[in-house]
């Protein structure tokens, strides 16, 4: 795919033709612009050297948690970006509210067909059901991707996990990384861990069963 959006300008090969329509795809997806979340930021580093490298994950990009993460909420949205908030609002301590956060759309893809989205969602639904950890979980319905990237040769490759659930109603994505992290299986202990509390205990709200004696819940 790399090779062939580099060739799309004329009919040779054209490196920095192929980098930068996938850098201008990164950004209108999300995942090569600032995410707009209310704390610092560092700006993304969208991959300048080798299409071919860049359209695999490879190359010289730079990408936090946040930025993935929007980018794949992009994705299950249908091409519809997202700014990025902490913040769902502001309130008095008896619960008045003084400031709701309200969804601000940064791009929409609509001139992407509504077939291309779905196919890159199947593919992530299909990979799920190959890593061990995630198939024993696949009544929530996740679908996602994992990846690696080689800093050196003399570094442990960084490890990559994206994903969203539940597949057919989506409510979360969430992206985890591990610098040098060997293999991106334990991205996937990693998330089914965290499913298995979203979906057990925070949605049905389990987790406030139990406070801690410790804890003081009026002040909470």
């Amino acid at each position: 795919m790399g090779a062939r959006i580099a060739s799309a300008g004329s009919d040779t090969y054209d490196s920095e033709y192929g980098t930068d329509m996938l850098r201008s795809y990164a950004e209108r997806l999300g995942l090569a612009t600032k995410s707009g979340i209310e704390i610092e930021e560092s700006s993304p580093q969208p991959s300048d050297t080798s299409a071919i490298s860049t359209a695999i994950g490879q190359g010289t990009a730079s990408y936090s948690c946040v930025n993935i993460a929007r980018y794949v909420t992009t994705i299950v949205s249908d091409g519809i970006c997202y700014n990025s908030n902490l913040v769902l609002k502001v309130t008095e301590r008896d619960g008045t509210v003084i400031r709701q956060t309200e969804p601000v759309i940064a791009e929409n893809m609509s001139d992407i067909d509504r077939s291309t989205w779905d196919t890159v969602k199947t593919g992530m639904r299909m990979a799920t059901f190959t890593y061990p950890e995630l198939n024993s979980i696949k009544d929530y319905g996740i679908a996602c991707k994992t990846g690696t990237s080689q800093p050196s040769v003399l570094e442990p490759d960084n490890a990559t996990y994206v994903s969203y659930a539940p597949y057919n109603d989506p409510e979360i994505t969430m992206s985890v990384e591990i610098p040098f992290g060997y293999t991106s299986l334990y991205n996937t202990e990693i998330a089914a861990n965290f499913y298995k509390y979203y979906f057990d205990e925070y949605k049905t709200g389990k987790e406030n069963e139990n406070p801690s004696e410790n804890e003081d819940v009026g002040d909470q």
